[in-house]
Formats: structure tokens, C-alpha cells, sequence
């Protein structure tokens, strides 16, 4: 099977945002690795968590904050998830004031989760309340109520309440603090990693700047790769870095991966030997990975253990080429950059697994690729491939002038379904765990990116006329060349607003019976009270119209996570 960026869909998993406090607790390690991110999210100054989706970065954080809520020695901590911003996206299209908008909604969140600790702390919601509307000016069910407006409707035709400005959170963070009997507070922003919106990135970060004081200790989760902090922000200046992502070269790889495995409670039992082991190196450090592998092994049924091996690791591969394939759809513009590192990606890794097939003794899973064809288009390709997880990301190294090389880890999934650590005609997941755990060659696979991609010639893909799909010449461009039209930019939200209800997994009676009034997920996320009006079609009864509601919102926020 070849990797190519082509196709998309969204697999549901379980996330940690979907776990329950005592369920958390019950599956959080406790090993050197995470025990430290923990300890660093709980210490003073700013710090950026940063891991692709899966690595653990919702787990860790929700777990400190019901720790700061359980242990009075701790600090305060304020938990706020912005994983709906894009929902905010079509503003910067259509509104001169987005930014201010973004703003007042940023402030509002983390005002309304600092109302949410001190319930947590079963402190008098009345008094909080009274605090609340003392620095903003309007009560907090006005600002859940502005919330709920700019997520469904995406800010248009709302202004912000005027009451909502960094000066009045810093005010609402002493009550707080005064409020909860702390000295300091940590304000934990998860899924911060706006990666499809760069101009909230930077307002973000401008106002996470601003958090910060000698009380005040903002914590953000970011995506490896893509993320663009601003002019005013400088990583390990101004934030320092907390790495989330667990190496395979790590020494305490293995044992962390099996911590994982006991933590979630899977039966393992009855699993032939060498399997968990080998799909612990085929998660690459993600342990949201790691648990999908061993569950689809154990409630699949298989004829041989070579089948259910290689069919999860396919299956895995695929979901892979999934997410990857769906960035071209977020991002049009890298459409071509995007295409580009699918093939990258296979050549390297087919590179990789015929040095390892070559040699029994030493593994080589470390590449280098020379840092001199690495301009701007290139360097976006490569973070792409390190947004997603299929590249892991290691300190360069420089061997003599213009020599120097970035260094990386490609992702072992397609490097085992490419049987490159199976020396043997048969099938031995025990002997390729036992070729993974030996010594690695000191020396990495040096390429370059013209020897690499010879005939590819990367570009931005720019927009087409809606009237004469015409491509347009500039980004900047206002009208078509040829046709004379109006050029809209594309709204990527509103491309997934457009998308059929036939994406959504439900059943397709409920499609049939929807579709009549509900041919779109806009439809069902702009209705008012979307399971209110899905019962009114189709006979569908009370519990299960909220489950399609439920899953046609997570759907969006899965799409754009």
C-alpha cells in the first residue's frame, strides 16, 4: 500500500475531553515522562505543550486542574478549551472587526472557566457571581449567552459586550485568587493550536502574552510543526516548550507504553506474543494510537495473527492518509505542498525499510535531509508532516559548512506494514520488536530534497473564480482577469457548513428521513435548537434526535481538531 495524500473522512476515537474526573485519574500514568509535564504545568511562567492529536495534551492538562481543585497546596488553575474557534473563521472574511471580536471571546471563555473553578471549589455562587458582574459589567449568563452566539453563528452582526477587556480579566483573576485562598494561578488553554486560522494565532498569543503576571501563569497546548506565534512571541525567550511527545529513542519508550497499556485496563491476556509489544512501536509515542491498535485486534476476528497484525497496522496507515489527505481541504492553498509530502513521505519511507530489510543487525530509523534545499514552501511541507505526526521532529546536526541536516524520525506504522524490520520469509511480530529494540546505526540516512522530489515544483494553489473558475493571479487579486467577477476568498468553515449529512455516521433511514429539511451540517448546527427541530422530522424520537445533534457537532469539531 502506497501513501498518498488523496480521500478523507473522520474516525471518531475516544479523547480525553470525553472521560469523567474519576476515569481520568484512573487512567493517568504516573512515570518520569508525565509526572514532569505535570510538574511543568504546574510551575510558574509561561510554557506551550506541544504534541500532534493523540499525544495526551487534554488528558494532562484536565488532570492538573482537578488537581489544583482537589489539593489546597496547589495553585489555582483555570481549565478553557478553544477547540471551536474556527467557527470564527468566516469573521476575517466578511468584518474589519474580527480581531476585536476574537478578542472579547478568547476573554470571555477563560472568564466563564474561572467561574466554573470556584464552583468546582463549591464556593457561594452567589457571592462569585456578584464578583463576576463587578469586573465585566454583565452577568455570566450574558457572557455564556455571547459564547453561544459566536460559535453558532460565527460572530456575524455581534458586537462584544464592551465589558470584556484584558484589564477586567486581570481584575476577575485577584478575585479569584482571593476567592479560591491561593497565592498564585495557572490558566491552562487547550487545543490553542489555531492552526487554520493564522491571524487568530497571532491574536492569540498576543493576548496570552498579556495573561502573564506575577501571579498569573498561562499554559497553552500547541500542534508541533505549524504553529506561528507572532512578532511578539518568542519560543524559549519568552515561553518555554514542554514536549508531549514521547520518542521511540527514548530509553523509557517501552516501559511508558506499557504503563499506558495498564492504566486503560485492556485485556491482554489471550494476545499472542511480541503483539502489544509491536504495536506499542507502531503508535510512535500517541497513546490515543497505541489503545485504537489493541482494541481493533482484540474485537476483530482473524484467521492467523500475521492477518489481524498487518490488517490493524493497514487500517492504521489508512487513517493516517486520512487526516492528512483532509489538511488539503482546510488549507487549499497548500493543496500542492500537501501532495508533495505524501510523496516525500513515501519515498522516505521506502528508502528506510529497504536499508532495514538489508541489514539484521542494526536498525536505521533516523534520516537526514540536507538543510540546504530547504526554502520557505519546503520548510511548510515538512511541518505539515510534523503537524500530523509522521515525521518526528530531532535537533539538526552540522557536518561541515554547508552540511547541515534536519533530522527526523519517520513514522514506524508504514514502516512495519513495509515489513522492513521482518528479516524472515514468515511473519514474527516477537523478532521485529526484538530488531526495533536493538542498536541503532549511529549515522543517519542523509537525502536531499532534490534527489528526493526531482520533478516536483512547489507552489500555492490560489483560488478559482466561482463564475469561470479562473485561476486567480495574486492572493491579493480583487476581481477576476478574465471574467470580471467579484473573487470571494474561500471560508473553510463554511466549506465544511456545505458538506452533505450523508458524512455524518448515522444510519441511512435517519439520512432519508432528514434530508428533507436538513441536506447539510450547516443546517443542523445553525438550527436553534437542533434536537428540538430533528424530532419534528422524520418519527425520530428525543434520545436519539440529541445523539445526531451530538454527532453532527462532533463531526465539526473533529474535522478542524
Amino acid at each position: 500500500m502506497k501513501f498518498a495524500a488523496a480521500g478523507a473522512g473522520v474516525v471518531f476515537i475516544e479523547r480525553a475531553d470525553e472521560l469523567d474526573e474519576a476515569s481520568l485519574v484512573s487512567k493517568t500514568v504516573d512515570n518520569a515522562f508525565y509526572s514532569d509535564i505535570r510538574r511543568r504545568l504546574l510551575s510558574q511562567g509561561a510554557k506551550l505543550l506541544v504534541g500532534p492529536r493523540g499525544t495526551g495534551k487534554t488528558h494532562q492538562m484536565r488532570f492538573v486542574y482537578q488537581e489544583c481543585v482537589r489539593d489546597r497546596t496547589r495553585p489555582a488553575a483555570i481549565f478553557s478549551s478553544f477547540s471551536r474557534y474556527v467557527r470564527l473563521e468566516p469573521l476575517l472574511k466578511t468584518s474589519r472587526s474580527a480581531a476585536m471580536v476574537f478578542q472579547a471571546w478568547v476573554i470571555a471563555k477563560i472568564a466563564l472557566s474561572g467561574r466554573a473553578l470556584l464552583h468546582d471549589l463549591e464556593l457561594p455562587d452567589a457571592q462569585s457571581e456578584l464578583d463576576f458582574v463587578a469586573c465585566f459589567g454583565l452577568a455570566s449568563d450574558a457572557a455564556e449567552h455571547f459564547v453561544s452566539l459566536i460559535e453558532s453563528r460565527g460572530g456575524k452582526d455581534i458586537a462584544p459586550p464592551d465589558g470584556l477587556t484584558l484589564g477586567a480579566l486581570h481584575e476577575w483573576f485577584d478575585q479569584v485568587l482571593v476567592r479560591a485562598q491561593r497565592a498564585r494561578l495557572i490558566v491552562l488553554l487547550d487545543d490553542a493550536a489555531l492552526s487554520m486560522t493564522p491571524e487568530y494565532l497571532v491574536e492569540f498569543f498576543n493576548i496570552f502574552q498579556d495573561l502573564k503576571s506575577q501571579t498569573v501563569s498561562p499554559k497553552a497546548s500547541v500542534y508541533p510543526g505549524t504553529s506561528q506565534y507572532g512578532p511578539r512571541l518568542h519560543l524559549r525567550h519568552d515561553v518555554q516548550p514542554i514536549n508531549a511527545w514521547l520518542s521511540v529513542e527514548d530509553p523509557a519508550y517501552d516501559e511508558t507504553m506499557g504503563r499506558l497499556v495498564e492504566a486503560w485496563s485492556v485485556q491482554l491476556a489471550a494476545l499472542p506474543d511480541g503483539v502489544v509489544d509491536l504495536f506499542k512501536y507502531a503508535a510512535f509515542g500517541v497513546p490515543r494510537v497505541l489503545m485504537s491498535l489493541l482494541r481493533t485486534f482484540i474485537e476483530g476476528s482473524w484467521g492467523t495473527v500475521q492477518q489481524g497484525v498487518n490488517t490493524v497496522i493497514e487500517q492504521q496507515v489508512e487513517l493516517m492518509l486520512v487526516e492528512y489527505a483532509s489538511l488539503a481541504q482546510k488549507v487549499p492553498q497548500f493543496g500542492t505542498v500537501i501532495q508533495a509530502g505524501a510523496t516525500l513521505f513515501n519515498t522516505l519511507a521506502d528508502q528506510v525499510a529497504d536499508t532495514n530489510r538489508k541489514s539484521a543487525d542494526v536498525r536505521q530509523v533516523i534520516i537526514g535531509i540536507a538543510a540546504k534545499d530547504i526554502h520557505t514552501l519546503e520548510a511548510r511541507m515538512l511541518r505539515f508532516l510534523v503537524e500530523v505526526g509522521f515525521l518526528y521532529p530531532m535537533t539538526s546536526v552540522k557536518h561541515g559548512d554547508e552540511r547541515t541536516y534536519l533530522r527526523f524520525i519517520p513514522h514506524l506504522a508504514p514502516l512495519i506494514y513495509r515489513r522492513a524490520f521482518q528479516h524472515s520469509s514468515g511473519f514474527s511480530a516477537k523478532d521485529q520488536v526484538a530488531f526495533l529494540k536493538g542498536e541503532n546505526k549511529r549515522q543517519p540516512l542523509r537525502f536531499s530534497l532534490s534527489k528526493l522530489l526531482p520533478d516536483v515544483q512547489l507552489h500555492l494553489d490560489l483560488s478559482r473564480c466561482s463564475r469561470c473558475t479562473t485561476p486567480r493571479l495574486s492572493e491579493t487579486q480583487k476581481f477576476c482577469h478574465h471574467c470580471g467577477a467579484e473573487l470571494i476568498n474561500q471560508s473553510a468553515y463554511e466549506a465544511c457548513m456545505a458538506l452533505s449529512i450523508d458524512v455524518l455516521p448515522i444510519t441511512q433511514r435517519q439520512k432519508l428521513a432528514l434530508r428533507e429539511q436538513f441536506s447539510t451540517i450547516g443546517d443542523i448546527i445553525a438550527a436553534q435548537d437542533p434536537a428540538t427541530e430533528l424530532r419534528s422530522f422524520g418519527l425520530i424520537g428525543q434520545r436519539r434526535a440529541a445523539t445526531i445533534a451530538e454527532k453532527a457537532q462532533k463531526y465539526v469539531d473533529e474535522y478542524f481538531s
